[in-house]
């Protein structure tokens, strides 16, 4: 099977660090470029939303202490 359809999950006590400013895309170039070539959207919790899982696109700015699930094309 593909990385890409894998389940890939990160625990919340494991952050991904990124530079102040990241987008969605940046986080998914960081984890794995399977993510970046089938991204469909992502859902987000946190302060840079206006409501918990909001459905967000690639050029979200992300903000400290953001999760992020990210969903990608069959």
């Amino acid at each position: 099977s593909s990385a890409a359809s894998d389940v890939y999950k990160r625990q919340m006590n494991d952050p991904l660090v990124i530079k102040k400013g990241s987008t969605v895309i940046d986080a998914c170039d960081k984890l794995h470029k399977e993510f970046v070539k089938n991204f469909r959207h992502a859902k987000i919790w946190g302060t840079s939303v206006k409501f918990p899982g909001q459905k967000v696109g690639p050029d979200h700015v992300l903000e400290d202490e953001d999760v992020l699930r990210i969903i990608l094309k069959k």
